[in-house]
Order: structure tokens, then C-alpha cells, then sequence
């Protein structure tokens, strides 16, 4: 019986036959490093898609996911719209806006093949 024990043990261990599934860096994981994860490999990407998602997680409600997404959308594009991750929700409203029109301005660009 013992030595069952310390076969199952080992298993579980090492990840075989163990069921805890592995979260993956995704803006939608629900491990919070994977979603912290997803937004520091952002800053160094260039698709509309992922400065979107950023944008999305500047109203998150843990206040490092906002800091590393303002911090992400200030390097890549030089700006912050005078968003401060840590105001109020009702402060950093109007500058959650202010992003938004900027991504939605940057995606009618990309359409056009330009800048906006």
C-alpha cells in the first residue's frame, strides 16, 4: 500500500495523471501572473489587437494589471492621456474614453493604411 501511496504521490508531482490544468499567458487567464504575464509581452508588440486589450485592462480591478497597462500603452505609443492607475474609477473615466478613441482612431488608420 505504501508503495501505491508514493507511486501516486510522484505522479502527482510531476504532473502526471494530475489534473490541475496549466493556465496560459492570455489577457483572459484566470491566473492573475498569466494575465500580468500578457500585459508586459503587449508593450513589445505592435497589433491593433493587443493595444486594445490593454486599453480594456486600464479598468481591471487589480491595480497592478492597471499600472503594467498604462505603463505598456506608454511605451508603445509615447502617451498616457493623463490616465494615473491609481485614482478613483470615476477619475480615471474620462481618460479610459480619451484611450479608447485613440484605439478606435489608430484601427480606422490601420484600415486606411495610415496614421491617424
Amino acid at each position: 500500500m505504501r508503495a501505491i501511496t508514493t507511486i501516486a504521490a510522484a505522479l502527482t508531482i510531476s504532473g502526471v495523471g494530475g489534473c490541475i490544468p496549466k493556465a496560459r499567458t492570455s489577457f483572459d487567464s484566470p491566473a492573475p501572473s498569466k494575465r500580468l504575464d500578457a500585459i508586459v509581452a503587449a508593450a513589445d508588440q505592435r497589433d491593433p489587437e493587443t493595444l486594445r486589450r490593454l486599453v480594456e485592462r486600464l479598468d481591471a480591478e487589480d491595480a497592478v494589471e492597471r499600472m503594467l497597462a498604462i505603463r505598456a500603452l506608454e511605451r508603445r505609443t509615447g502617451e498616457t492621456f493623463g490616465y494615473r492607475f491609481e485614482d478613483p474609477e470615476w477619475v480615471r473615466r474620462e481618460a479610459v474614453d480619451r484611450w479608447v478613441a485613440f484605439v478606435e482612431a489608430e484601427g480606422s488608420a490601420v484600415a486606411d493604411g495610415g496614421r491617424p
